[in-house]
């Protein structure tokens, strides 16, 4: 009998996260999803990936200076 299902792939995703937001986070996460025209999941994804490759390379944007007034609580 042949396999029935998604087909195997090399970088299967098993970690799942949830995380808890406002309901303005949420309206905000929607507004890019569907400007996007990407699910829930490849919008996040490629945020992080963005942001990532931002702070990792040493740009100085506005992403990273929202992440530092987070961390001081302002």
């Amino acid at each position: 009998m042949a396999k029935r299902g998604r087909p195997a792939t090399n970088n299967p995703r098993i970690v799942n996260c949830r995380i808890r937001m406002t309901k303005e986070e949420a309206e905000r996460l929607e507004d890019l999803r569907r400007a996007t025209g990407m699910n829930t999941s490849d919008t996040v994804r490629t945020a992080m990936e963005y942001m990532h490759d931002s702070i990792m390379k040493g740009d100085k944007n506005e992403s990273e200076t929202e992440i530092e007034k987070s961390k001081k609580g302002t």
